[in-house]
């Protein structure tokens, strides 16, 4: 028989109680099960989206977000990790925007991406609520076995803890730039993915939450546009986690027994494998206050910008004569390597 995928409360619910009537050796009572599927989903309709609801079974009820309130269904059969408390839901029915692959750098718009990818479609934003005693590596080791699990590609935006950007608030423009997500929840020294496959993308945040952990997953469904920059990002490191794309994944968490944790542990932001080289798309800061952005790779070349300390500066991959080529904020250039470092 063909497993389902179970993406509602109800079916949560359900799967509950199956196994508390299978631990009492009740499995024959198979009508008892009918008449609970019946309550359970009579409850989820009577719910609405009323703050801290809950189903029987003691599930967080799913609240959407939404005026209406009236449906529990996670897009893509999207999998929630258990014991997960949803704050908040957005569901857009149509919006065009873009997805970072890159960690975010501060400019005169707030923190932007450099390169980021363009898709438009069917939007859906979560936000969670962790618990204190929980793991963000089992968190975010269960959002990878489920993306993989779906066929998408994934890349490391920023490995935990993302010290080029720590404050939750700072990654608000970038996980909605239309602001609509509620930055109290959005995780703090995070561990920040984004994820492609043909016709969906999504960006998935872990991390922490005053005393407890968040997490923010962005789901699109639709048209995904230009790939180069996805193609470049993920041609300079292998898929995060425990798991690769195009091999038997491991189940998510609410499938499985949990297991030892283990953290995506590569970043576009790698240490240098040659001295003196880093590798392409490696974020960078500066040694000293200030420093020039050249036009050209020579010290007499025309002067693009003065980078500051606070200033991100992104790598390109191309070295010349002492400078490293970079992109920032302020433009594109070059830079003398010897007043550059890694965060």
């Amino acid at each position: 028989m063909q497993k389902k995928r179970l993406s509602t409360l109800v079916a949560a619910v359900v799967l509950g109680l199956a196994g508390q009537y299978a631990s009492a050796g009740l499995l024959d009572g198979l009508g008892k099960v009918s008449d609970t599927i019946k309550k359970a989903s009579d409850a989820v309709q009577s719910a609405g989206s009323a703050a801290g609801n809950t189903v029987p079974g003691g599930t967080p009820a799913q609240r959407t977000g939404m005026p209406n309130g009236s449906s529990y269904q996670l897009p893509m059969g999207f999998e929630a990790y258990p014991k997960a408390d949803l704050k908040k839901r957005i569901d857009n029915p149509y919006d065009s925007l873009t997805i970072p692959v890159v960690v975010p750098i501060n400019g005169p718009d707030g923190y932007l991406a450099p390169y980021t990818v363009p898709v438009e479609g069917k939007v859906t934003m979560l936000q969670y609520e962790h618990r204190q005693d929980d793991s963000p590596a089992l968190i975010m080791r269960h959002y990878l076995a489920w993306l993989s699990a779906q066929g998408f590609e994934v890349v490391t935006v920023c490995a935990a803890p993302c010290k080029a950007l720590e404050s939750g608030y700072n990654w608000s423009n970038v996980a909605d730039a239309s602001r609509r997500v509620d930055t109290n929840y959005l995780p703090s020294r995070p561990a920040y993915i984004a994820a492609y496959k043909p016709g969906a993308m999504a960006l998935v945040g872990v991390g922490t939450h005053i005393y407890q952990f968040s997490s923010f997953v962005k789901l699109v469904e639709g048209k995904v546009g230009d790939l180069s920059n996805w193609q470049r990002v993920t041609a300079t490191q292998p898929q995060p986690g425990t798991s690769t794309v195009g091999q038997n994944p491991q189940a998510p968490v609410g499938n499985a027994t949990p297991q030892t944790p283990t953290a995506p542990t590569t970043t576009v932001a790698q240490k240098p494998t040659v001295p003196g080289t880093y590798a392409d798309g490696a974020e960078l800061v500066l040694k000293l206050k200030s420093a020039k952005l050249l036009a050209t790779p020579a010290p007499g070349g025309k002067v693009v910008a003065t980078l500051g300390s606070t200033d991100g500066l992104v790598y390109m991959g191309a070295e010349s004569g002492g400078y490293l080529q970079v992109t920032t904020a302020q433009g594109d250039g070059w830079v003398d390597k010897r007043l550059v470092k890694l965060p």
